[in-house]
């Protein structure tokens, strides 16, 4: 479950989103329905429907496609929420995802943090809650109170308080992103938890691929090349204090595991975050010179006291026409590079998502290994799914039909078997263009 803006802030519009894979030969129906609790945060506590547009919503999903599905909710608070998504299909038992997002981190070396929560019982009988801590943080001390929480009514009808108390090593360098879990359990069940994680008090989201960050943005969209442009980062600060945070900017041209440079005129920027502000920041930005019009862009940040943040846009916008869209007029070219100074295995993958019937194709042939600094420069195909190993010029003709509320080519590069990055393609629906009218 991937959520924007993160932290949540009261009255924003905040967009959830869930991707669901047909992992089948046969177009599947799906109906998915987002839930948030009357709880807000805790273990074992009851869901309820949100109450907006287009949820739940029923989705159909082409043989081994994936499908991603969006919703907007503005929360009625700040702070903590647990989300929870249920996938059902006529053929087969619901499935359940959780999030349960912890917000607000103002942690301090050797400073102790408590963070309270709510308890449930989910079950039809009374009974004990056993709440186990699972510490993943080196030098950090952490425990629950209490440890056993007794004789809580079935049903959820009797919610209890407790609380994480949790104290970081001094001295220490904070915003490792460990983590420490509570886990409730009914005898040998577990009904749920809460993550707490090591985070800088200004805390950029994490998505999923990591290299599509929506808080990265640029004016004009898409940026136009040889023209001054700006590139912004969306910064929320859910304090009530000012906090002030280093920011810094580099681009590339469009591919994966290709170097990075400092953009013009000035690489380095500091902002003050007013309090409980969510704020858009600008920067002048030439894009550098390269024969693709595509770039990636790496946003760096940095507050004392905790590492450093990074976060990441790599993505192609295309355009797509409102009718007769053939996918197989794609044609991306993108780089792919060896940043180490030996050989390395490479491994690319694609997923397409929200278009049924169609497959990646990369042309040629990724190699499987590159030598050091080596570049492989290859172009993004689509293909209908039954001819996706056919020769290039195999006709392309296959149904055109989507699902969910993206339209995108997500690619993953592995070296040396572990990620390296990625970007991805974006098949934007055609925007609406309005001229002024003008009276004469």
């Amino acid at each position: 479950i991937q959520v924007y803006p993160y932290p949540l802030v009261a009255g924003v519009p905040t967009q959830f989103s869930v991707r669901v894979f047909n992992n089948s030969a046969a177009s599947q129906t799906v109906t998915l329905t987002f839930q948030t609790s009357p709880n807000n945060f805790g273990i074992g506590i009851p869901f309820a429907t949100l109450a907006v547009p287009g949820n739940p919503r029923v989705v159909t999903i082409g043989p081994h496609g994936y499908a991603e599905v969006q919703i907007n909710w503005q929360p009625p608070r700040s702070g903590h929420y647990c989300i929870l998504v249920k996938i059902e299909n006529p053929n087969y038992k619901p499935i359940f995802t959780y999030r349960n997002l912890d917000v607000a981190e103002d942690l301090r070396p050797g400073v102790e943090d408590v963070l309270p929560f709510k308890v449930g019982n989910p079950t039809s009988v009374m009974t004990d809650v056993l709440l186990i801590v699972d510490n993943t943080c080196p030098g950090w001390t952490a425990s629950v109170s209490p440890t056993v929480v007794p004789n809580v009514g079935p049903n959820d009808t009797d919610i209890r308080d407790a609380e994480l108390h949790v104290t970081p090593p001094n001295p220490a360098t904070l915003g490792t992103a460990c983590h420490i879990d509570v886990q409730g359990w009914i005898g040998t069940q577990l009904i749920g938890g809460i993550r707490k994680l090591d985070v800088p008090p200004i805390n950029l989201p994490q998505s999923d691929p990591p290299w599509l960050e929506k808080e990265i943005s640029t004016i004009p969209s898409p940026p136009i090349s040889g023209t001054l442009n700006q590139i912004c980062i969306e910064l929320n600060n859910p304090f009530g204090v000012t906090r002030t945070v280093t920011v810094t900017f580099s681009e590339a041209v469009f591919g994966a595991g290709i170097p990075f440079t400092l953009i013009n005129p000035a690489p380095t920027y500091t902002f003050d975050l007013p309090p409980h502000s969510l704020q858009k920041y600008c920067v002048p930005w030439l894009p550098i010179p390269s024969a693709s019009l595509h770039h990636c862009l790496l946003v760096t940040l940095s507050q004392p006291g905790f590492q450093d943040q990074r976060s990441q846009r790599n993505v192609d916008l295309v355009r797509r026409p409102p009718i007769g869209w053939n996918p197989g007029s794609v044609h991306i070219p993108f780089t792919i590079g060896n940043p180490f100074p030996f050989d390395s295995q490479l491994d690319v993958n694609g997923i397409l998502i929200g278009l049924n019937n169609w497959m990646p194709k990369f042309v040629p042939d990724p190699p499987p290994d590159l030598p050091p600094g080596g570049m492989y420069n290859g172009e993004l195909m689509l293909v209908p799914a039954v001819l996706q190993h056919a020769p290039q010029n195999a006709p392309q003709a296959a149904d055109v039909s989507l699902s969910g509320d993206a339209v995108r080519v997500d690619v993953s590069v592995n070296l040396n078997g572990q990620p390296a990055s990625g970007f991805s393609v974006d098949f934007a629906p055609p925007l609406n263009v309005y001229l002024p009218l003008m009276m004469r």
